[in-house]
């Protein structure tokens, strides 16, 4: 094992462990995450890791954000914000046109694309932690 490896798991340690405290709050009712940014920021941390795979790069870092992504978007998917508001459905539409573009994309178009899309699902969760402040976990 390398300084590289262990450095690589102690980094994918690290990102997991920084969600303890979000899928904490959310088991306790203290905050309903929103699906849709869940959803899309959990799909970009996916085709970043396939990427990855493809150029045998993977490391402790993305496993680690996969991973915690995919849990937050499983107890979004169950204890998140019920029924889909305009802005949830025109940032999935947004978001998915996005990802299509990342995929066909060059390089910098795919970056740029990434960066674009992040921000997008990002807009659910700006508009809840808006209009209800104290529904977001300040910890998390």
């Amino acid at each position: 094992m390398t300084i590289r490896d262990i450095l690589s798991f102690l980094a994918g340690a690290l990102f997991l462990l920084g969600f303890i405290p979000y899928i904490r709050a959310i088991l306790r009712g203290e905050t309903k995450p929103s699906k849709v940014s869940w959803i899309i920021w959990a799909s970009l941390d996916v085709i970043l890791l396939l990427g990855m795979i493809k150029e045998n790069s993977v490391n402790g870092q993305i496993v680690g954000a996969v991973t915690g992504a995919g849990l937050v978007v499983l107890l979004a998917l169950w204890y998140g914000k019920s029924g889909w508001t305009k802005i949830d459905i025109g940032s999935l539409i947004g978001g998915a046109v996005g990802i299509l573009f990342l995929l066909i994309g060059d390089t910098i178009t795919s970056i740029q694309m990434m960066c674009l899309v992040a921000l997008i699902g990002s807009f659910p969760t700006f508009a809840s932690a808006w209009k209800n402040p104290e529904a977001e976990d300040k910890v998390a």
